[in-house]
């Protein structure tokens, strides 16, 4: 399952390895770019879950105006 707190946590944690045995700057680059193809992943699945929800939205508020429209009826 997507997790974005692990990801920051396994984040937080390579840099603070890399910080305390002095990493190399290949290192730091390797990790930087992991993070920001993470990160990346991130806008994605926000992309997905937004979309999503707009949909359910636009279903939930046309469902309540056919209701709203039968209860006119009676």
């Amino acid at each position: 399952m997507f997790d974005p707190k692990k990801l920051m946590d396994t984040a937080i944690d390579q840099v603070q390895k890399s910080g305390s045995s002095h990493g190399s700057r290949g290192e730091v680059d390797d990790i930087l770019y992991k993070m920001s193809r993470d990160l990346e992943e991130v806008r994605m699945k926000n992309r997905e879950l937004t979309e999503r929800l707009n949909d359910l939205d636009m279903q939930f508020n046309h469902l309540k105006n056919l209701l709203n429209r039968n209860d006119r009826r009676y």
